[in-house]
C-alpha cells in the first residue's frame, strides 16, 4: 500500500513551517532580551536613586513556539472491481478505475488516478524541514 499527502495539506505545513521558524526567531529575540536584562540587573541591581530595580522575569516557557503537526497521509489502494464503499457520507458504490483513500480517522474516499496525481503527493518525497529541530 502507497500512502499520498494531500497537495492543500502541503502547501498548509508550509507556510505553518515558515510561521514556527518566525515564531522561533522571535522567541530566540525573547531570550536574548531577557538574559541582557538580567545580565543588566545582576551588575545594576538598584536603580539611579539607590533603591532595588524589580528582577527581570524570562519569557513564559508556555509561549514557546512549537513544531507543527505533519500533515495527514491517506493509505491508498488501487480498486480492481466494483465495490460498496462506507464513507463518512454514507454508503457509495465505486468502480475502476479509482483508488480507495483512507485517512487516519478511518474515513475513506474514492478518487481518479488523473485526481490522485494531481491533487495528492507521495509520502516517499521528503516533507520541508522544520527548522531549528
Amino acid at each position: 500500500m502507497t500512502s499520498y499527502y494531500a497537495n492543500g495539506d502541503l502547501e498548509a505545513y508550509t507556510r505553518l513551517i515558515h510561521n514556527y521558524d518566525v515564531a522561533f526567531d522571535t522567541w530566540g529575540q525573547l531570550l536574548v532580551d531577557y538574559e541582557t536584562a538580567h545580565a543588566g540587573w545582576e551588575e545594576f541591581p538598584n536603580d539611579p536613586l539607590g533603591n532595588p530595580a524589580p528582577e527581570p522575569q524570562p519569557p513564559d516557557p508556555a509561549l514557546e513556539p512549537t513544531a507543527p503537526p505533519a500533515p495527514l497521509a491517506y493509505e491508498a489502494r488501487v480498486l480492481d472491481a466494483t465495490e460498496e464503499l462506507e464513507t463518512a457520507a454514507g454508503p457509495v458504490i465505486v468502480t475502476p478505475p479509482s483508488i480507495i483513500l483512507t485517512g487516519p480517522d478511518g474515513n475513506a474516499f474514492a478518487v481518479r488516478p488523473a485526481d490522485l496525481a494531481a491533487f495528492y503527493t507521495d509520502t516517499s518525497k521528503p516533507l520541508p524541514s522544520v527548522p531549528n529541530e
